[in-house]
């Protein structure tokens, strides 16, 4: 066969390979690139819709977290510095004396339900920083145990399933979600056994003093995690202002 005839095969069939490349990109490139775009523009949109919806949920159960935190450690500090139960009691204030056992037992257990709502809302506080994330949750694990911990005596010792079931109970499903119930609604049903487990709480509130060494002991281990976290929260202190938070002295038994 003549030389020039082969070539010129060659060159057709070469010609007819770049031809069907050709075309088959231009196939890719209007029907199926289109489509794989798509597909990641949509995959890259639910999951910047869902990172949103977690930071829209962590901002609005942070707030509360903080409030509750912060009245809690205010309480325990006041406790500590200024043993205003035992004063009202010596003073035989009784209205003084009613409301500090109730609403010292209320703030304990408003901090309970706004961290039994963030476990069943959103499961943890999201945040940016892996490691404050971290710290935000051990903390909590930390004010979670302490609460039991049987070296501080039985006095305001409260069981981890307890926490959780008071949690539940101060808890009221809303169009915009769990919330915690407000400090009327609480008096009203304190005593009629609507929230298990806080009877012995509100007998043994009446009776704390910087004397008893153990259940003090907790209330100051509980105040020491309290403004760790808070701290963890809100360190831009927008909030509230960290600066002035003091940590406690343990009591010497």
């Amino acid at each position: 066969m003549d030389d020039g005839v082969i070539f010129a095969a060659v060159i057709a069939a070469a010609g007819s390979v770049v031809s069907s490349l050709f075309n088959a990109y231009m196939v890719y490139k209007s029907q199926y690139k289109p489509a794989i775009e798509r597909i990641k523009h949509e995959k890259e949109s639910a999951e910047y819709n869902k990172l949103s919806d977690i930071k829209n949920k962590n901002s609005k159960y942070r707030d509360p977290l903080i409030n509750a935190a912060y009245d809690l450690q205010c309480r325990i500090y006041k406790i500590y510095h200024h043993d205003i139960i035992l004063k009202s009691v010596i003073n035989n204030d009784k209205r003084e004396v009613d409301y500090l056992r109730y609403n010292t037992v209320y703030t304990i257990c408003q901090f309970f339900a706004w961290r039994e709502i963030i476990r069943v809302e959103i499961g943890y506080l999201y945040n940016n920083d892996d490691l404050t994330r971290l710290q935000i949750s051990t903390r909590l694990d930390d004010i979670y145990s302490v609460w039991q911990k049987e070296e501080f005596g039985p006095k305001l010792r409260v069981f981890s399933g307890e926490q959780r079931a008071i949690g539940e109970k101060m808890s009221r499903g809303t169009n915009e979600g769990l919330k915690c119930i407000g400090y009327a609604e609480f008096r009203d049903i304190a005593d009629s056994g609507a929230i298990p487990f806080i009877s012995d709480m509100i007998a043994d509130v009446v009776t704390i003093s910087k004397a008893d060494t153990s259940c003090i002991n907790r209330l100051v281990c509980m105040h020491n995690h309290l403004v760790e976290l808070l701290c963890l929260l809100d360190q831009s202190s927008k909030r509230i202002d960290i600066t002035k938070l003091s940590k406690l002295e343990s009591v010497p038994s």
